[in-house]
Order: structure tokens, then sequence, then C-alpha cells
């Protein structure tokens, strides 16, 4: 009997020692349901023991609607001892069970804490930009050219050995031109370049989780040049993509050469789009179709390096007309515990000032960043302020900076009187009652002008919770 409408359908075996065939006879769970009625379909198959990574890809797999209506995947499959070979085929049959689905399917894949090498997310980050896809008609193409010239030049050996007659060079040059236009026409041939998914893809990636694997070069595993280029490609978006709109590589061992070729793919991308939108300018955001919410907090080798990389893609990628319009190149950057200090804060805040509103959400708890820093943030703030007619960051969180004083937090103060930033969060910093009461300014302040600027329907919030008043 099919669930009724927008069903939530579960399987969820975490903490387990299943055989591979208890997983196997999960299989027809899910598929048994009816694919035209709306449901979230979740899958839960973490912490499992004792079983082959393809087996655990099997179920997955197996559980997975082909044909689904307006469904929602959530599959989570951490901490299950995949490998690369195991993640890469799990990504490959999903993308391939949405083939054909008339309405776009958005899935959760959580991957954290499995055997992920940075060739096997290398893998999986060219699969969702459509590189193999790319390298395979490449070479496609290469082959038939070399097949092509190999045919002309043993039909010129041969016309030179035999000194053929003109009518028999009559007759081979018909009978080729023939062949050729068997070719042009033939459809099967023409299915061979043709890629197999829509250019509009029905499989959008809402999260990636990839965390707590090492892949990132600064840990056992080596510095890996083809993840680097991967990543690129990733933020540069050309062509064909199905790229996660959520990011998640936290505890990764990524250090300052991860940041860097995530800045060169922001610039690529922005470069096309401002040859694209050249007097066109309905061309959209900047981050549409690749991440806009990147989260990769916990790897301390990104550093100052890496943060001064990333500041500097934000800055360099601000238009020259920019007068406050939306720019917006992420929603959300998560630098938490990066071992940032105040260079990477100055950095950071010079890129806010050049490119306002290039960011929503910034959080860099956990760094080593003080009242310099702040200071330079808070004044990066207001002057981007004046170029926006809106917030230009809703929020920024900078807890557990122990250096961060009261000069620091009068900084970030004023820029919440001047309407620079909506959420500001300052907890377990070293603020005293002098700090705080810069707050308590700017609040009175924010009262008297509710009804004339953007503060009358906004929600202003200021979390300074484990500091010593």
């Amino acid at each position: 009997m099919a669930p009724p409408t927008n069903t939530s359908i579960a399987i969820i075996l975490c903490y387990c020692l299943l055989p591979a065939a208890t997983l196997a006879s999960q299989q027809a769970t899910l598929t048994s349901s009816s694919p035209s009625i709306s449901q979230s379909y979740t899958i839960h198959i973490s912490h499992v023991f004792h079983v082959t990574p393809s087996a655990v890809v099997n179920s997955v797999l197996s559980n997975i609607p082909r044909h689904p209506s307006r469904p929602f995947l959530d599959v989570d499959v951490s901490s299950s001892n995949l490998d690369d070979d195991a993640v890469v085929s799990l990504v490959e049959g999903i993308v391939s069970r949405q083939d054909g689905t008339a309405e776009q399917t958005e899935l959760n894949l959580k991957l954290e804490m499995n055997r992920i090498s940075p060739v096997g997310v290398s893998k999986v980050f060219d699969l969702l930009v459509g590189e193999n896809k790319n390298r395979a008609s490449e070479e496609a193409k290469e082959t038939a050219d070399d097949a092509q010239v190999v045919d002309n030049s043993d039909e010129a050996q041969k016309n030179e050995a035999s000194c053929v007659e003109d009518n028999d060079v009559t007759e081979t040059t018909i009978e080729n031109a023939s062949m050729d236009d068997e070719v042009e026409i033939d459809p099967s041939q023409e299915d061979v370049t043709t890629p197999p998914i829509a250019s509009k893809p029905t499989l959008r990636i809402e999260k990636l989780d990839l965390s707590y694997n090492d892949i990132g070069g600064e840990g056992i595993n080596a510095p890996s040049a083809q993840l680097l280029n991967s990543v690129r490609r990733l933020f540069e978006n050309e062509d064909y993509s199905i790229i996660p709109n959520i990011l998640l590589m936290e505890n990764c061992g990524i250090g300052a050469a991860f940041c860097r070729s995530i800045g060169r793919g922001i610039c690529n991308a922005f470069e096309r789009n401002q040859i694209q939108s050249s007097g066109n300018p309905d061309v959209g955001c900047l981050y549409e179709g690749r991440p806009s919410i990147l989260r990769i907090g916990g790897n301390p080798a990104i550093g100052d390096a890496g943060a001064v990389a990333l500041a500097a893609a934000f800055r360099m990628s601000a238009s020259d007309d920019n007068n406050g319009g939306d720019s917006v190149i992420m929603e959300e950057l998560d630098l938490s515990s990066c071992n940032i200090g105040d260079v990477g804060a100055e950095a950071i805040a010079l890129a806010l000032a050049c490119n306002p509103s290039s960011l929503k959400r910034l959080d860099l708890s956990n760094n080593k960043i003080t009242d310099v820093g702040a200071i330079a943030l808070g004044r990066a703030l207001i002057e981007s302020r004046e170029r926006t007619s809106g917030f230009a960051l809703d929020q920024i969180i900078l807890d557990n900076n122990a250096l961060i004083g009261d000069d620091g937090a009068a900084a970030l103060a004023k820029a919440v009187s001047a309407g620079a930033v909506r959420s500001v969060h300052l907890r377990s910093c070293s603020i005293r009652a002098e700090g705080a009461a810069e707050f308590g300014k700017a609040l009175i302040e924010i009262v008297k002008h509710s009804k004339t600027r953007q503060f009358q329907s906004a929600q202003i919030e200021i979390d300074m919770s484990g500091n010593h008043f």
C-alpha cells in the first residue's frame, strides 16, 4: 500500500554490526512506494561495521527510486569505511538514477569520516562538473581525428604505390564522399558525442559533506595537484554542472594551497561572468551554480596565507562600477579554527570594504584575532555600508578569540550602530564593561533611528556570552 502524500520515509542503520545480507534485505523498502507521490527519502547507513563498501553502496542505490516525483534525498553514509572507488560509484549511481526525471531532485549527501583520499575527492568533483564527460568527448574526438589521418595517409600511400588510373581515383573519391555523408547523418554517431544528461541538470545537490577525510594534503596524504585543479574547476562552474550549494570540508587537512585554488576558480568565474553580462544585466548572481556556502573550519594549516588568498579573490571580483549592487560571491564563509590572525582578518576586511555585500555571513571564531583585526573588520564594515543600501554583512562570528577586548568591541559596536552589520557574536573573548557599554550606546542609536533606517524591520543580534564584565 502506497504511503500517504508528503510522507517521509527513512532507513536508519547506524552503529550496527550487520552482514551484507541484512543490507540487501532492505533494498525493496523505498522502491515499493508509489513514484508519483511527493516524499522525502532518507537513507542513513552510517557507522556500519563488518560490511564491505560495495555492499553499502549497493544498498543505498537500490533504495533510491529511479524516477521519483519531487523527491528530497537525504543519504548519510558517514563512517562506513568507504574508499575512493565506493564513493565515486555511489555518486555516479545517484546521478545516473536521475536521468529523465521531470522534477528536480534535491540531495543531501553525507560522506564524512570515511577513507576518501585526495584522488577520490578529485574524481567526485570532476564528476559533478562534468569533467569526465568532457574528457571522454575530447578523447573520442581525438581518436576519430587520428583515425581519419591514418585513413588519409594509407590512401595516399596506396595511390602512390599503385599509380591508379583517373577513373579509379574518381570512383574512390565518390565512394569516400558517400561514406562521409552517411557519417554526418547517422544518428547513432551523433548520440556518441551527445551528453547523456541535459544541460539543465535534474539533480541538485543541496549539501555535500566531506568532513573528517584526510584529503587536503596537510595530513597523512600528500598534496594532490589533481585535487587542486578539480577544486578550481568546481568554483569556475563551466558548462554542465551539478555543483553542491553547501560544501563542507571541515577537519580535512586543507591548507593555503587549497584556498588559492578556490580563489582562482572564483576569479575565473567572475571574469567569465563579466564577459557574459556585458550589455546583459539579467545574467544573475555570481555564485549561481557553484557553492554559495563554504564551511572549511578546523583546518589550522589554512592560516593567514589561506585567508589572504580567499580575500584576494573576493576583492578582485569587485566590479568597476560596483556602487552597492548585488555582487554576492558567497552566502557564508566558515573559517573557524583555521589559525587565522590579524593579517588574515585585515585581508578579509579589505575585501569587504572593496566589494560590499560580497559576503553575507562570516565565521572567524576560534582563531588568533586580536583587537587589531577586530578594529579593521569594524572599520571595513562601516566603509562598505556607505556603498550599499542595506547591511554590508548579515552576521559576523568572532567567538573564542581570546585577545579581542574593549577596543575591538567598540569598533564592531560602531559598525552595528551604522547599520553595517545585523548580528555580532563575541562570545568568550576578553570584553569588559567598557566594551559592553559601547554596544549599549549602539542599541540606543538604533532605537533613535528605527523609523528612518533599515532597522525598522531588522532583528539586531549581539551575543557577548562568556565575557567577564
